[in-house]
């Protein structure tokens, strides 16, 4: 990790790397002159904005993205007391870009960069109208070049990184020698230098790029806070040149001095522990591959391990500093042969490749990483399937439609043989099936894309014509979009610059919208998914519902504990014969004489699954334990439902992912038609609402003449039912989906 820092053009700017949110670019801009706004006005503005300094001060203590939310909304809040034309007006949407470009840095979400760049654009765009300039000129170009420099990292486009070091260039020769924010553009030219020499390996760019670092530490005086900053900053350029130039060693013993005294500056600063942590075991790294010295690659792994600690939950640098320790950790394997290094390695890139934030080129890295590496390490192995997916599925993503043709095709070369790849892993597990399909997802990704933006929405329209209108208007949009050739280069004037980033906004934004439209409509009071037009029901096999007789209909429950008690009052209330059995008074044989006699079972209590043993799985009783051997063993000719009330019932297992080891499956096997189970530990509480709806709806549908009968027929129906009012109780948080995703229904 490098740390890009917004350059502060008033004393309540954010100087530091960060992260920040608010709402949309669109509604970040200069306030119209409706009225003339009075002295009162500036004042508010002035107190709102220092309230947003609080927050975002606050925020740099904890990290707490809630706080630089809160900064954002104040300093949003004070720009509509602005008028159009005064000067605080440009640094104060400087101040509100630098915020944004904080926030990506945290959460990863692209758009927020997006606001970022078209913010800081529309700044210099406000002063080159000014009639005398602004004097803070130097500083609105470097928060432009930060913000094209981190964007960099996320789309790996030479135009964004040419219009970084372009933007820097001209803040670094505009800023006064003696201004306090000069040593910042230095940093930041350095950083996008390095990053330059990255994407297209150059030496001259790294001389360049150490020169403005170590000038900028030079500038810097003692106990100022960016000093370790910088000091790292300069330790990665330093580690870049040592592994161009390795016959240098004065080259690494720099950079580690320059990294050990930044770290003994930082001190107990977490926010930025964690990534001085990083670039530090970065250069340790690159020194053992060149001398292959096991106590360079011990202090790495170390060093690694503390950052991964360290660093924010969700934190947008953590599927990096994932692969950077399984970088690490299979150097130490290559060199020493432990197996234990190899595993760990490839547990790390594949948590990497499945992490739900970050940036999807770092994912798409590591997952290429870890099926290269699985291969490697065992080409039969079943979770090869899994990483190729995972891989394949995150190339579309960099092929994404916000990006031109011409963007897609450039981004998708470097991995043009992937699919290739994939498939000759499949085949080498016998699953032609895969290899086919990954040659068919991998080969023309671009074409395809086209394509699905063609499809014929007739069908669609018979159901929601408007529904089908939206996708047809949106892909005509993107269609004619992605055929753009606006491209920033140098040399383009303000206003050029400007529009090709409109254009590439909008096709951020047309693509959002796309993927809303088709993935469900999620976090608002009136979403829509799946959910609300399907009804699930899975099957181990097609022949486990095939060819079941109908049961004679002796319809009853018979289940443990408490939560019956309400089942067994309800059915009972409708006429159905029931009977309830709880604790201690229900023996095992008891049971299974009750299986024998009765269509329906409700069995609340604990259950034990055996992956080893499959048949050995076993419901819990107070006075033993029925294992599905037994009834398996037994003649169940009337079963129909069974409700399994306990937790983990339908868990699989990883090892053997092609066959239904669980409880669930045993009970379909066993001759029950229907199963409700659970795939995960479930509350009490909510497990009781769910089958009391789950029994309501049963009761309240069944079919005339029918009153004593109780029939399963409609349990996926009635599950479907509980699981919504569940859902509709609860909010949109990850606890809540925990909480209702477990259960789930088999058979018919």
């Amino acid at each position: 990790m490098v740390h890009i820092n917004p350059t502060g053009v008033t004393e309540d700017v954010c100087r530091d790397e960060s992260p920040t949110t608010a709402a949309g670019a669109d509604s970040v801009s200069p306030r119209s002159n409706e009225r003339t706004p009075s002295l009162s006005d500036i004042d508010g503005a002035i107190s709102t904005q220092r309230s947003g300094v609080v927050h975002l001060a606050r925020f740099e203590h904890t990290g707490n993205v809630l706080d630089l939310k809160k900064a954002i909304s104040d300093q949003e809040g004070a720009l509509v007391l602005i008028p159009e034309g005064h000067t605080l007006l440009p640094p104060l949407l400087s101040n509100i870009g630098s915020m944004y470009l904080r926030l990506f840095q945290h959460t990863g979400d692209h758009s927020h960069i997006n606001n970022a760049i078209s913010i800081h654009q529309r700044v210099l765009e406000i002063v080159e109208r000014m009639p005398d300039g602004h004097a803070d000129l130097h500083g609105f170009k470097g928060n432009l070049g930060a913000s094209f420099m981190t964007r960099f990292k996320l789309t790996n486009e030479l135009g964004d990184i040419t219009q970084a070091i372009s933007a820097l260039e001209d803040a670094v020769n505009l800023a006064p020698l003696d201004h306090p924010h000069l040593p910042n553009h230095l940093t930041n030219l350095g950083i996008s230098l390095t990053s330059r020499s990255k994407r297209d390996p150059n030496v001259a760019d790294i001389h360049k790029s150490i020169f403005f670092q170590q000038k900028a530490v030079d500038l810097t005086p003692d106990g100022h806070e960016s000093l370790p900053d910088r000091l790292g900053n300069l330790a990665n350029s330093l580690g870049r040149r040592y592994e161009l130039q390795p016959h240098n060693p004065e080259d690494i013993a720099r950079a580690i001095s320059a990294q050990q005294e930044a770290l003994r500056l930082t001190g107990d600063d977490t926010a930025k522990l964690p990534g001085m942590l990083n670039n530090f075991a970065l250069i340790f790294q690159s020194r053992f591959r060149r001398t292959g010295d096991l106590s360079n690659i011990d202090e790495a792994i170390k060093a690694q391990r503390k950052a991964l600690d360290l660093i924010p939950e969700g934190h947008a640098d953590v599927p990096q500093f994932t692969c950077n320790l399984g970088k690490s950790l299979h150097l130490r394997f290559t060199a020493f042969g432990d197996t234990t290094d190899l595993d760990e390695s490839i547990s790390l890139y594949k948590a990497a490749a499945t992490c739900k934030f970050g940036p999807p080129q770092r994912r798409l890295d590591a997952a290429v990483v870890w099926a290269r590496f699985s291969t490697q390490s065992n080409p039969k192995s079943p979770a090869i399937l899994d990483a190729y997916d995972t891989a394949l599925g995150l190339l579309a993503l960099m092929g994404g439609l916000e990006r031109t043709v011409r963007g897609r095709h450039t981004q998708l070369q470097v991995l043009s043989s992937l699919a290739s790849e994939a498939a000759a892993s499949a085949s080498r597990l016998d699953r032609a099936d895969k290899a086919l399909e990954w040659l068919e997802q991998g080969r023309c990704v671009v074409w395809s894309q086209l394509n699905s933006l063609r499809i014929p929405l007739d069908e669609l329209r018979v159901y929601n014509n408007e529904l089908a209108q939206s996708i047809a208007d949106i892909s005509k949009q993107l269609e004619h979009a992605g055929f753009s050739r606006a491209v920033s280069r140098t040399g383009m004037s303000l206003s050029e610059k400007i529009s090709a980033e409109d254009e590439y906004r909008s096709r951020f934004q047309l693509a959002r919208r796309w993927d809303d439209l088709l993935a469900g409509i999620y976090g608002v009071s009136n979403s829509e998914s799946v959910l609300d037009y399907a009804i699930s029901s899975y099957t181990p096999t097609v022949t486990a519902i095939t060819d079941r007789p109908n049961p004679p209909g002796a319809g009853s429950i018979s289940g443990t504990t408490k939560e019956v008690q309400s089942i067994f009052d309800m059915v009972t209330r409708g006429g159905v014969r029931a009977l309830k059995v709880e604790g201690s008074a229900l023996d095992v044989g008891e049971c299974l004489k009750y299986m024998q006699e009765f269509s329906s079972i409700h069995l609340a209590c604990h259950a034990s699954q055996n992956a080893a043993e499959p048949l050995h799985s076993r419901f819990l009783f107070h006075t033993g334990s029925l294992d599905l051997a037994t009834i398996m063993k037994s003649d169940l000719k009337h079963a129909d439902l069974a409700f399994l009330s306990a937790c983990q019932t339908s868990t699989g297992e990883a090892k053997l992912s092609n066959e239904a080891v669980h409880l669930a499956a045993g009970m379909l096997a066993a001759g029950y038609r229907c199963v409700v189970a659970t795939m995960w530990s479930i509350s009490d509480k909510r497990a009781q609402e769910v089958a009391n709806d789950f029994y309501e709806y049963l009761g309240s549908h069944r079919e005339r003449g029918m009153d004593s009968i109780f029939d399963g027929t409609l349990s996926a129906y009635a599950l479907h039912y509980a699981i919504q009012n569940l859902r509709h109780r609860l909010d949109d948080s990850e606890h809540s989906l925990l909480t209702w995703a477990p259960f789930v229904h088999f058979g018919y």
